[in-house]
């Protein structure tokens, strides 16, 4: 049994047993990520070959064409839909169902609301191609798109969220043909495959824009991932049975083959994020029975980091 309960507004105590025995318990002081990515100073980040990260370019800025769907927002259904479909993919990938080979460090997907908002802008501009600067605080950030054309009499459609969101999916999905483990074979033609199963990817979050071009409707899906493929990573991609590599502070979902954080809700997120990450989080605090090598001793989750990995990468 494990769970979070938040017993004041600034603080979360999280349990975590496995036959009996107490694995992490976590106190959360001060949650310091803010939930809005329009606090960041996006225009300070650093992006490659000069461009512009696209909130700091495209966060005032509007459709090209005329709009259909204005301020949207995805409701929980719709992101429930997300999850469920990439997660469902990932648990076939890494139990061997799709292709030959299990992939033993398949993590589960969490909903990101700074990678949606960052979707969710690009989207906005109507445009069918990816956005020049996505960075974060903390890990390189893929991207797919896909488009989806209806005719003027078939608006609904294209308004259809959910369907046109399982659209691309399938869609993507359909590069898996193109993909072994065996070879470990990056082409252009399954890169939408490969971001979608890639075991390290922790975090995803989706944006969605209808708009009418000419004499049809267009209803564009954006979609962010955290960690973002690495094509000469070697480590993130491990054949093997399902949980036998699951990354520090993660436990095995039996019944799926997926690797996922002991913590529930906000927190788990905020761990997601952070944790083996490259942001200091001296403010969360951890009581460990089981972890780090220690016992019965508190530490910051960068110390942590620094037993588990044997070296600090933090200025404590």
């Amino acid at each position: 049994k494990h769970g979070c309960e938040q017993t004041n507004m600034l603080s979360f105590h999280c349990i975590s047993a496995s036959n009996g025995q107490l694995l992490v318990i976590i106190a959360v002081y001060i949650l310091v990520i803010s939930g809005n990515a329009h606090e960041v100073d996006y225009c300070s980040y650093p992006c490659d070959y000069q461009r512009i990260h696209v909130m700091c370019q495209y966060k005032n800025t509007t459709c090209f064409y005329e709009d259909f769907t204005g301020d949207i927002k995805l409701d929980q259904d719709v992101k429930q839909t997300i999850l469920k479909y990439h997660n469902n993919l990932r648990s076939r990938m890494a139990k061997g169902e799709i292709i030959e080979g299990n992939l033993s460090n398949m993590m589960s997907l969490i909903w990101d609301d700074e990678l949606a908002v960052f979707a969710q802008t690009w989207a906005n501009q109507c445009l069918y191609e990816h956005d020049g600067c996505r960075n974060t605080d903390y890990a390189n950030v893929g991207q797919n798109i896909f488009l989806r054309t209806c005719f003027l009499d078939d608006l609904e459609k294209c308004i259809d969220m959910e369907s046109t969101f399982l659209m691309a999916f399938r869609y993507w999905e359909k590069e898996k043909f193109g993909y072994s483990l065996l070879t470990n074979k990056f082409e252009h033609g399954n890169s939408h495959f490969i971001q979608m199963i890639w075991p390290s990817t922790e975090l995803i979050g989706c944006g969605y824009k209808v708009f009418k071009v000419n004499l049809h409707f267009a209803a564009l899906v954006v979609c962010n991932y955290s960690p973002g493929t690495e094509y000469n990573s070697k480590v993130s991609l491990r054949v093997g049975d399902p949980c036998t590599n699951c990354p520090t502070y993660t436990e095995c979902q039996d019944s799926t083959g997926l690797c996922s954080y002991v913590a529930e809700g906000e927190l788990q997120q905020h761990l997601a994020k952070h944790i083996k990450k490259r942001i200091k989080i001296s403010p969360y605090h951890l009581e460990l029975t089981n972890g780090c090598n220690k016992s019965n001793v508190a530490f910051t989750l960068m110390y942590c980091y620094f037993l588990v990995y044997g070296k600090s990468v933090f200025q404590l």
